[in-house]
């Protein structure tokens, strides 16, 4: 019984297996995390009802420009959210402007309203356009400055 059991702790010690160690080897996995870069690519150009370049009460005006994806990745749900910094009275309200998506080196035209009221004030207004990305404000925004007039616009005897 003691030679048996000799044998059994002696195969119970060099009998076991060895461990396996297991070697993977692969190619690099490289994940890339950019993030979409928007530029203003022109001016603004500034269009107003009479065309005198100055924003008069009760007149409806658009800013016009054009975003560029200069990144490799896309802009996706890009929107533009005006915003007027002198606090000038008169302003009919501002909408965000949904551009949509914009794919890497894709360029999108943009326009913006800007309509007044009746209680338009005489001065500056300098706007702001705030650009969002998939609802997370983007590093640029653009700003845009126009002369405003609280004398309600003329129009030629021809036009009215």
């Amino acid at each position: 019984m003691r030679n048996s059991l000799f044998i059994l702790l002696l195969v119970g010690l060099f009998g076991q297996l060895h461990a396996q160690t297991f070697k993977a080897e692969s190619d690099s996995i490289k994940l890339h995390f950019g993030f979409p870069t928007l530029a203003l690519v022109d001016t603004i150009s500034f269009m107003d009802e009479n065309e005198n370049r100055l924003l008069e009460p009760d007149e409806s005006s658009v800013a016009v420009f054009t975003i560029k994806n200069t990144s490799k990745y896309p802009a996706k749900e890009v929107m533009i959210a005006p915003e007027e910094l002198n606090g000038i009275e008169g302003f009919d309200g501002f909408k965000k402007v949904e551009v949509g998506d914009i794919p890497a080196g894709a360029e999108k035209r943009v326009e913006i309203g800007i309509n007044s009221t009746e209680k338009l004030k005489a001065g500056t207004a300098n706007f702001v356009f705030h650009l969002f990305e998939k609802g997370v404000e983007n590093d640029i925004s653009i700003v845009f400055t126009i002369a405003t007039s609280d004398v309600p616009m003329e129009f030629d005897d021809e036009d009215e």
